[in-house]
């Protein structure tokens, strides 16, 4: 009997000692597989920043003749009046109105020079970028620029930040109607959007990148 004792309990500690083998090998095995899947994702991410460094390397050599459809837009938001469409004061927009949300950080969509940068009349704080061949782009209803004339910007350089209001900018009109169609944006703050071309206003559909025709949605 005692021999039958002993021989069942070396069988019971032969099991167990085979299960803490199984199961530490299946530990080894799971963390071998989260080890294979953090590194397959830091090397996709590592591919996506090398790709996006290129993107933004290539923008910043664009000339404005071939940028059509390569540029970002300079802010996330909602386009609530385009260019050609009616502004409320009997005239056409001459560029892009776009609800942003509060304190939104502006970017230059293009490579350029700064020709002006600071308050203009009703127009809150504007910028105005010079990116070469007979173009302007002009940039109105910042709160605040962080960039001065002179000094030469990068397509998604920052220029400045949107406040908390909307501007009184009268060549915007009145764009209250057109905001409560496109989702109660009419407290939201309004960047205007001009692309100039020898001294005339120009449509800028055309410029923005292709998988961007409309400016992110405000939340």
């Amino acid at each position: 009997m005692e021999l039958d004792r002993l021989e069942k309990l070396a069988e019971e500690k032969e099991a167990l000692a085979a299960q803490r083998a199984a199961e530490e090998s299946a530990k080894a095995a799971e963390a071998a597989r989260l080890e294979q899947e953090k590194a397959a994702q830091r090397e996709a991410e590592a591919r996506l920043m090398a790709e996006e460094r290129e993107r933004q390397r290539a923008k910043r050599s664009l000339r404005m003749s071939d940028a059509k459809g390569k540029l970002d837009f300079p802010v996330q938001g909602r386009i609530i009046r385009r260019f050609g469409e009616g502004n409320g004061l009997g005239t056409t927009m001459e560029g892009l109105a776009i609800a942003t949300n509060k304190s939104s950080q502006v970017r230059s969509p293009v490579n350029g020079k700064v020709e002006f940068s600071g308050a203009f009349r009703s127009f809150g704080q504007m910028v105005i970028i010079n990116p070469g061949q007979d173009y302007l782009i002009v940039l109105a209803g910042l709160d605040s620029v962080s960039i001065a004339r002179g000094q030469s910007v990068g397509a998604g350089d920052p220029l400045g930040f949107m406040g908390q209001t909307r501007s009184s900018a009268a060549f915007m009109g009145n764009t209250s109607d057109s905001a409560k169609e496109a989702g109660n944006l009419d407290e939201n703050p309004l960047l205007y959007v001009e692309f100039r071309k020898n001294g005339s206003p120009i449509d800028s559909a055309s410029w923005w990148t292709g998988s961007k025709k409309e400016a992110k949605r405000v939340e």
